[in-house]
């Protein structure tokens, strides 16, 4: 199938790299097609489905040459939930120590490090899409993973519909249903210890803004990041009149869509990050314990204590949790475009309605 046949029928927006040899394809491109969520034994299923998943939904990958040996390309939309880190989330699994962070110019960032199958790889999300390499054969330093990831543009100008449309979970209810095989285990949902999916109940994706009690929002409504962030979509969980959790995602008003923001409003009960007690800290998920996360407290006039967790301080992602009420709120910032931690604090301002200030010591903690 060729490149253009491919985006015709994905979610996404299809990358063609420009690097030399990124035409020598052995055994050329594949898509992998959306399908229903695949139940029963992964084991007796065929080639494309997941060891670990039912969900089934689009990809492409083919094999690259290069003078060195060979790599393997794979774009896809990441619709597996909410999560900061989405541009580097398969780097995580194996010797997440090794996480290296590389400037592809002057706003835009990658990731390396070894993905789930102990393979050098680089991650990275542009135009909307990720991006992952990963080394087949040969020794690939770093740098050219990250000059092969540099020569990727958009293979047309197609314009994306919200992500309320393009979701698989928009057409394939019930993440949790399918999203694991396992039911003892749950994804990453945030650098704090919150997996997903943590409900069972029914959802509705939206291309409308779902209502959330918040000063920003109720002035400015989908506005509230402007001009930087433009709203996009919101899924409510549970009954609409008294939702479990509400999340609001965010794209560049630029439209390249090289970052996500989410905001997300949730229930205080079991599953969902707990309130710490004075003086304590909430508790950061274990996938990302072996790296070096910044945490620190934001207080506002009234009171309000929020705390953020953050990856790189200059560029995020940034994760930050508060308690209001009877409600939660996590807002997400991803890392693919330099944020810088201002640029959170900033927009958390914009959604109380006031300034905030900062603790004294930001430390790190790995």
């Amino acid at each position: 199938m060729s490149e253009e046949q491919a985006e015709r029928t994905v979610n996404f927006r299809l990358l063609h790299s420009t690097s030399p040899g990124s035409d020598d394809r052995p055994g050329g491109l594949s898509v992998r097609f959306e399908a229903a969520p695949r139940a029963g034994d992964a084991g007796a299923m065929d080639a494309t489905a997941s060891s670990w998943s039912a969900v089934h939904g689009f990809s492409v990958h083919y094999p690259l040459a290069t003078e060195l040996g060979c790599l393997r390309v794979k774009q896809y939309l990441f619709d597996w939930g909410p999560m900061s880190a989405l541009d580097h989330a398969a780097l995580y699994d194996h010797r997440p120590e090794d996480l290296r962070m590389w400037p592809l110019d002057e706003e835009r960032v990658v990731w390396t490090g070894w993905d789930y199958a102990g393979r050098r790889a680089l991650s990275m999300l542009a135009w909307g899409t990720n991006v992952e390499l990963r080394e087949l054969s040969g020794d690939h330093p770093e740098s050219l993973l990250v000059d092969v990831a540099r020569s990727f543009q958009p293979l047309s100008d197609r314009r994306l519909s919200p992500m309320a449309e393009r979701s698989y979970w928009s057409r394939w209810p019930g993440y949790g249903t399918h999203m694991v095989r396992d039911p003892a285990y749950r994804l990453p949902s945030s650098l704090w210890l919150w997996r997903w999916p943590w409900l069972r109940s029914g959802h509705a994706w939206s291309s409308a803004l779902a209502e959330f009690d918040l000063p920003g929002l109720r002035r400015r409504g989908g506005e509230v990041f402007a001009p930087a962030w433009r709203f996009d979509s919101s899924c409510v969980f549970g009954e609409p009149e008294d939702p479990e959790e509400v999340q609001l995602l965010f794209l560049p008003a630029s439209g390249l869509g090289h970052a996500q923001l989410w905001l997300r409003r949730f229930v205080r009960c079991a599953g969902a990050p707990r309130e710490p007690a004075s003086g304590e800290w909430p508790l950061l998920d274990r996938f990302v314990r072996r790296c070096a996360i910044h945490r620190l407290r934001l207080t506002g006039a009234l009171g309000l204590q929020a705390f953020v967790a953050s990856r790189d301080l200059d560029h995020g992602p940034h994760d930050v949790v508060w308690w209001w009420g009877r409600h939660g709120f996590l807002l997400q910032v991803s890392a693919a475009v330099r944020h810088p931690l201002d640029h959170a604090v900033e927009l958390l301002s914009r959604l109380l309605g006031e300034r905030l200030s900062r603790s004294a010591a930001v430390r790190p903690e790995s």
